[in-house]
């Protein structure tokens, strides 16, 4: 079934919306999207319409990947929304999102580059020097 294309708005003309974009294998999103101005308009006056948006692409998309992808993806999809709903907020779900998608780029890394051997993920402490600040400057 297919759906019509959300119009952009005219006061929003200097800004294009995504127009087919095209992936991997032949995969496709919405032929045209809202621009951002609309989204974050919708956001705020109908969470649900965006939600509803949201999940509608996500399925259009997952839905026109080759068969053989489709039970991963969806279950790629399953963990990021479990990510959302535990989350206590936005921000916090921008986060563990952000966190699997860096966790899934070191595996592929240790694979390319190990060998296949699984190498070990540095910590926190090991990732980085921590410079301490004095507390307040009187400026």
């Amino acid at each position: 079934m297919a759906k019509p294309p959300l119009a952009p708005s005219p006061a929003n003309t200097t800004q294009t919306p995504c127009r087919g974009i095209t992936l991997n294998r032949g995969m496709t999103m919405q032929s045209q999207w809202p621009t951002t101005d609309e989204l974050l308009k919708l956001a705020k006056e109908n969470p649900d319409a965006l939600e509803s948006l949201r999940q509608r692409e996500i399925e259009s998309l997952i839905s026109s990947a080759p068969q053989s992808m489709q039970r991963r993806l969806r279950g790629l999809q399953f963990q990021i929304d479990a990510k959302r709903s535990l989350s206590k907020t936005p921000m916090a779900a921008c986060v563990a999102i952000s966190q699997m998608m860096f966790d899934s780029v070191y595996e592929l890394n240790d694979v390319l580059n190990n060998d296949g051997q699984k190498a070990e993920k540095p910590t926190t402490s090991e990732a980085a020097d921590v410079l301490r600040f004095p507390a307040a400057l009187n400026v």
